[in-house]
């Protein structure tokens, strides 16, 4: 109060209100009103351009490298019902390798890859942006943001893994059928394909093992997205396989997120297995016995007439091989893309 019993105009605050003693003195700098500059930055706004682009590209580059291994599972899981008069007993990777090569030469390594990129990357953007989303809408999270909790981190990539599969489902089922058909029964135009299956299984044949996907999808999902993010989290508290500004490097992602990969893979391969041999229950097959084409009977089918009920982890082993490397792949593509993206974007 001054002299004149006016009261002074305010001119200075403090950016904390009380003094906390964890707080350092750096902390407690006074700012003008009037100063614009002072007034607390804002917080990061997600760039969802660059999410998913990034996510586009990390989905294509990752599954091309590792298409081989890829078909690879899918014949292991879905022996025996494949289309053809000779179908291949498969038993080895390397010595499913040298039948392939041998078949359809080593491009045949990568058949049903260009349709799986066309399911992929819409997929991978669809799964890295509704992720960010999710986030944010559930849980308020800011753009970069890395405390949440480890059950939030499941919960949105669950729900974001859930999102991509409902998406792109109809192109993952031509896709399988194309990978395990030894006669080309099925037409190679994507469109054709789909036309085909309205025909003769109705609408609801596009979405032929949609369950078990879910089923599959949102646990391996939401223990992928967080163990991926957690780890990077222990990398950076330990300054493990960091650079000078304490972010993981390229490599410490790829390795992170191969863990990540194998540990979801772990949880959802049953499912997996069960999905792949409904998705080509329908092709013309070596066995005249009816193919189960329920979730229930399919793995009912599996667990009693390959005898024992770990054959619901047939593939597993060709499956780690592919997801560790694949998953790795995946995220350290993503960041670093939307890390450049971000960059470019900003100018």
């Amino acid at each position: 109060m001054s002299a004149a019993g006016k009261p002074e105009p305010l001119r200075r605050r403090l950016t904390a209100p009380t003094i906390d003693p964890d707080i350092g003195a750096s902390e407690l700098t006074e700012h003008d009103d009037d100063d614009d500059e002072a007034v607390a930055t804002p917080p990061k706004q997600t760039n969802w351009a660059a999410t998913l682009i990034a996510g586009g590209i990390a989905g294509g580059a990752s599954r091309t490298s590792v298409a081989p291994l890829e078909r690879i599972k899918i014949l292991f899981q879905v022996q025996g019902i494949s289309a053809g008069s000779r179908p291949v007993l498969h038993t080895s990777v390397a010595e499913s390798l040298r039948s392939l090569v041998q078949r359809d030469g080593v491009r045949g390594l990568w058949k049903g890859n260009g349709l799986n990129c066309v399911r992929v990357v819409p997929s991978s953007a669809i799964q890295f942006g509704a992720y960010a989303l999710y986030k944010q809408l559930l849980f308020g999270a800011k753009a970069g943001q890395q405390n949440l909790p480890t059950y939030q981190l499941m919960v949105a990539g669950g729900l974001a893994g859930a999102t991509s599969t409902v998406c792109t489902y109809p192109i993952d089922l031509v896709r399988a059928r194309r990978t395990v058909d030894f006669r080309d029964a099925v037409p190679k135009n994507l469109v054709a394909s789909w036309v085909d299956i309205w025909r003769a299984e109705g609408a609801h044949g596009l979405y032929r093992g949609v369950l078990p996907s879910l089923c599959g999808i949102v646990p391996y999902k939401a223990v992928d997205f967080a163990v991926f993010d957690v780890l990077k989290r222990v990398c950076r508290r330990n300054k493990i396989g960091v650079d000078e500004k304490g972010d993981c490097r390229p490599l410490t992602k790829v390795g992170v997120g191969g863990i990540a990969g194998v540990c979801g893979m772990t949880v959802a391969f049953p499912f997996d297995t069960v999905r792949r041999n409904l998705q080509v229950a329908t092709l013309k097959v070596r066995h005249e016995e009816k193919l189960e084409t329920t979730m229930s009977g399919s793995m009912r089918a599996i667990t009693l007439n390959w005898t024992r009920p770990l054959n619901l982890y047939r593939g597993l082993w060709p499956n780690y091989l592919k997801a560790a490397p694949s998953v790795g792949i995946s995220f350290a593509t993503f960041e670093s893309v939307r890390d450049v993206l971000d960059r470019r974007f900003e100018k």
